[in-house]
């Protein structure tokens, strides 16, 4: 009789180590007064108007006609401008028309922000900012670059921010008062939080434990993986008619 000896790759043995020595420190869910206040001004301003700010006395036209003179932008405007930048007389980005931006809270780049608070509407003004090779703030592409920037300014609105009262209250949320608003948003908070602390000790938990556990991977799980990724990517690609080689 005929006798096979067959040698096949299996699932590696863990050792995980003195798992039962992971100690992880608790994370605190709680939220305070503080964090609580913060969430009411974030809805505060979703909810609140922009309107026209007003004026800052009259100017004189090109028909010597007197109009309302806009005071120049703060932090926390909507604005509204056109804009260019550019790179050795090319565009360096399709111009842009009526885009619209808060002050402060639309991560604009701060040398553009800080033209436009010079600006009053109808007026425009160019510069050039130049970024440095190191510079992690801002987008790889423009890094160690000297670009030109032109900006117009087009509108300016203001916040008309609504008081906090119990009609705010109930225009936010199902609460009928102030008071049971901020009990709801903390509760809802603390749950957020409590979750998310969770998944955080859970992580550090099995980081801790994989630390000292010990794993031998057979090298048909590594080609496997290998296989898979290059499969990926092939996919990928095509999607964008390109070939993997």
């Amino acid at each position: 009789p005929l006798t096979y000896t067959v040698v096949v790759a299996v699932y590696p043995t863990i050792d995980p180590g003195d798992y039962t020595s992971v100690r992880i420190d608790p994370i605190d869910a709680s939220v305070d007064d503080a964090a609580v206040d913060e969430m009411i001004e974030t809805l505060r301003k979703a909810h609140s108007p922009w309107v026209d700010p007003e004026s800052e006395g009259l100017e004189v036209g090109a028909g010597l006609e007197l109009t309302p003179k806009t005071r120049t932008p703060k932090e926390g405007d909507q604005i509204t401008i056109d804009y260019s930048v550019q790179e050795d007389g090319e565009d360096a980005e399709e111009p842009v028309t009526d885009a619209v931006f808060v002050l402060g809270e639309s991560g604009l780049l701060g040398s553009v922000e800080d033209a436009i608070r010079g600006l009053r509407v109808g007026e425009s003004t160019g510069f050039s900012v130049s970024f440095a090779e190191d510079d992690e703030t801002v987008d790889q592409s423009v890094r160690g670059k000297t670009l030109a920037y032109n900006v117009a300014l087009k509108g300016l609105k203001e916040r008309d921010l609504l008081p906090l009262d119990d009609e705010f209250a109930k225009t936010v949320g199902e609460a009928e008062t102030l008071a049971e608003l901020r009990a709801s948003l903390q509760e809802e908070m603390h749950q957020r939080r409590t979750a998310d602390a969770r998944v955080q000790v859970l992580n550090q938990i099995i980081s801790k434990v994989a630390e000292g556990a010990g794993l031998d991977l057979p090298a048909p799980m590594i080609d496997d993986a290998v296989e898979n990724d290059v499969r990926r990517m092939r996919m990928n690609l095509a999607q964008q008619g390109v070939s993997l080689e």
